[in-house]
């Protein structure tokens, strides 16, 4: 695991402001920090001030949640997007309208769930407690239990093909303020069949994401180069952190909860690439 330091437990008291900008946020040696709460509050507290929490098994002290403050970020600025050559043709109108390729963005996690399991197995860090959590967000609609809004909310994104009865492609992300954060992603496990299915909905989520008014798109980890082919920068964390604390509290935007169930054609989205 990336640390370069001994892990240590986060607490809620731990997420005001004057303890993290004078001790979490310039411990720039230190990404890790651990918790065995699992209350969607803290979560969300974690998240606003810019971690993005995962999950693992430890031999003495069974799952704990791992928030993450990554010294670099990968953001995407919709200026920066690109499509790579090798993408092209998948990603042509022609040939997503003729796969009957389209988007779903819905509070109904459990088909993402699924493929991130069959995907993944047990490689995923999406362990049964951090799934527990991620469907109490999920049915809160947001932190408030109302609906979306500039707390946290979580959404599921399902690739849909109309030879397949599941989605091929999908991940986890959330919303806070004008943001969005991809947690974790997946492809249908028949990759022959599906292939390229995972980075096209990568694509098509961006330019949903760019149309619908969203200020920037944070990848998390940058070490991943689909990332890159994005067209994503990396950032160290005190220019990814005042850029977050700048948006976080802005109001999502409204055609974005406005597209929640409903049925997107991929060849719309990427009519204009």
């Amino acid at each position: 695991m990336p640390s370069q330091e001994p892990l240590l437990r986060i607490i809620p008291e731990y997420l005001s402001d004057d303890v993290l900008f004078r001790h979490v946020y310039p411990a720039m040696t230190r990404t890790y920090y651990w918790s065995d709460l699992w209350e969607s509050g803290f979560y969300v507290a974690l998240a606003r001030a810019g971690f993005i929490s995962v999950c693992a098994e430890f031999p003495d002290a069974g799952f704990l949640l791992l928030p993450q403050i990554h010294d670099r970020c990968a953001v995407l600025d919709w200026k920066d997007r690109r499509v790579p050559k090798s993408l092209r043709g998948p990603l042509s109108p022609g040939r997503l309208a003729g796969e009957g390729l389209s988007l779903r963005i819905t509070q109904d996690i459990e088909a993402v769930l699924e493929g991130l399991e069959a995907s993944w197995g047990g490689e995923s860090w999406l362990h049964p407690p951090y799934k527990k959590l991620m469907r109490n967000l999920a049915e809160s609609g947001s932190a408030s239990g109302d609906r979306p809004g500039s707390d946290l909310s979580l959404f599921a994104v399902e690739l849909h093909a109309r030879d397949c009865d599941k989605p091929v492609a999908g991940e986890l992300g959330y919303v806070i303020g004008s943001t969005w954060t991809s947690l974790s992603g997946f492809m249908h496990p028949d990759r022959r069949r599906w292939n390229n299915m995972g980075k096209v909905q990568l694509h098509c989520l961006g330019a949903l994401l760019e149309s619908a008014g969203f200020a920037f798109w944070n990848l998390g980890q940058c070490q991943m180069q689909y990332k890159l082919d994005l067209g994503a920068r990396i950032l160290d964390r005190s220019d990814f952190l005042s850029r977050w604390l700048a948006e976080r509290d802005r109001d999502p935007p409204r055609l974005f909860l406005g597209l929640k169930d409903r049925i997107i054609p991929c060849a719309e989205l990427m009519r204009s690439e």
